[in-house]
């Protein structure tokens, strides 16, 4: 038999027949192909330090590192806030005497700091004020009348503080000739000038103020820093440290 021939000559054999190109996805399914050669490869990163988490035993590191440092610093802290306390304290006393002889010179009256047992009393000398709607008017003399400072009628009150009322404080005072003083009466005048007695009682009058007078405030378990308030005649008072035992 002659082989088949497409041209009709005999003679002329075929070339066979290459199909594999039928069955290639880039020439089968071209735009599929193409969408997943544009597909960026899955490149898995690791986190930031910033975003990793903390594991259980760091976590447990840190909570006993927090409790030793509170431990240690606690104490100290407890300590300097009683310190700052009697500070406060002194300084109040300091501005009371401050106060009291500016209103005697501001508003032309006799202004009486009176010291008892702890508590600090400041009284301004009147006069007048009894009828109903009438102001009471300032009066300037310390001595007289010799009761003014025992009469409401006679003196008003514009501040009193108890430093010894909660039980933390000790309040001591010492007059202008160093001794211990239970009472002490400071009556500052319009002109300046300043007089004191040791008592309350009306029946001793003022002399005067010569020599600056000391306070003592300090804490009653013995914690931090002693205060002293050391007042001259003029109405200056200075707070200074005195170092004392701490306790625990």
């Amino acid at each position: 038999m002659k082989p088949f021939s497409l041209s009709g000559k005999q003679g002329t054999k075929l070339a066979p027949l290459r199909l594999s190109w039928m069955f290639t996805p880039s020439t089968t399914f071209p735009f599929i192909y193409a969408a997943l050669r544009r597909r960026p490869p899955v490149v898995r990163r690791r986190a930031p330090l910033g975003a990793r988490g903390f594991t259980l035993l760091e976590l447990m590191v840190v909570v006993v590192i927090i409790t030793i440092v509170s431990t240690i610093a606690i104490p100290g802290v407890v300590q300097r806030m009683k310190t700052n306390r009697t500070r406060e304290a002194a300084e109040n006393i300091a501005l009371t005497f401050r106060q009291a002889r500016t209103r005697a010179i501001g508003r032309t009256s006799a202004v009486l700091v009176r010291y008892n047992a702890g508590i600090v009393e400041v009284r301004e000398g009147i006069r007048g004020g009894a009828t109903p709607g009438c102001e009471p008017l300032p009066e300037s003399n310390c001595n007289l009348p010799a009761n003014r400072w025992n009469a409401a009628a006679r003196s008003q009150r514009i501040d009193l503080t108890d430093y010894v009322l909660g039980g933390d404080f000790s309040l001591a005072a010492t007059d202008e000739l160093g001794a211990a003083a239970a009472t002490l009466e400071m009556c500052f005048a319009p002109s300046g000038r300043a007089y004191i007695r040791p008592t309350s009682a009306a029946a001793i009058p003022f002399a005067p103020w010569t020599g600056p007078v000391r306070f003592d405030i300090d804490r009653i378990d013995g914690v931090g820093i002693r205060r002293s308030i050391l007042v001259a005649p003029s109405g200056t008072a200075k707070v200074v440290a005195a170092p004392t035992v701490v306790g625990p």
